[in-house]
């Protein structure tokens, strides 16, 4: 029985510098990542995600899923993808502005002399002119992402057209505690990642997924 609770305690945490479990204190090298767990290892050597993001993991649909098929989905190569999202968790209500400000929108290119006014059609042909709020949330294609994402999360809501207000209305769905509206936070960049791709796979590729390709890209 001792030796039971002396491993229970080892488990626990008990004695080591960082409280956590012994699972969360071992680390492990990714390599290519087909062999680890993206939610299940200790691949970043901080706590499982699994547990750092409890309300995400919960709504993951394949829990067993690696890092290699994480990044293979579009999370981008080494820690980018989660890199991404802790940033995001950190910056909280200014996330809008800093994930979108600095990308290269067409209306951007224009203001830096790049492309004319000519060219900033956006990319979906909906027959729009292409800048930040347009392309991520006035769009008529990718309005339907957040149509299947926000009913794959069980609400249904229209959504302002402006980065810093759609921002605080979709992290607002998932309540004031802490952990979830850090859950709903991942999930909007999520959606803010996707768009941006295949957005460029339109105008570099000559190619796009469908809106179901995409919503299942975003639900991990």
């Amino acid at each position: 029985m001792t030796k039971i609770l002396v491993v229970d305690q080892i488990r626990a945490g008990a004695g080591l510098l960082d409280s956590r479990s012994l699972v969360d204190n071992i680390s492990r090298k990714v390599g290519d990542g087909l062999s680890t767990l993206f939610w299940l290892d200790n691949w970043l050597g901080e706590c499982l995600l699994e547990r750092s993001f409890s309300r995400l993991y919960a709504l993951a649909e394949n829990k067993l899923i690696t890092v290699s098929e994480m990044f293979s989905l579009g999370w981008g190569g080494g820690r980018r993808g989660v890199e991404m999202a802790a940033e995001v968790t950190r910056v909280g209500g200014g996330v809008g502005g800093g994930v979108c400000g600095l990308l290269s929108t067409k209306d951007n290119l224009r203001r830096r002399g790049v492309i004319d006014t000519s060219q900033l059609s956006c990319a979906t042909l909906c027959g729009k002119a292409e800048d930040r709020d347009h392309v991520f949330f006035q769009c008529e294609v990718y309005g339907w992402l957040w149509l299947l994402i926000s009913k794959w999360l069980g609400y249904e809501s229209v959504f302002h057209g402006s980065t810093d207000s759609h921002s605080s209305q979709f992290r607002g769905l998932g309540g004031v505690t802490k952990n979830s509206r850090t859950a709903f936070t991942i999930i909007w960049i999520s959606v803010l990642f996707v768009i941006w791709k295949d957005r460029n796979r339109r105008m570099f590729k000559s190619g796009s997924d469908t809106l179901e390709t995409l919503a299942e890209k975003i639900k991990l």
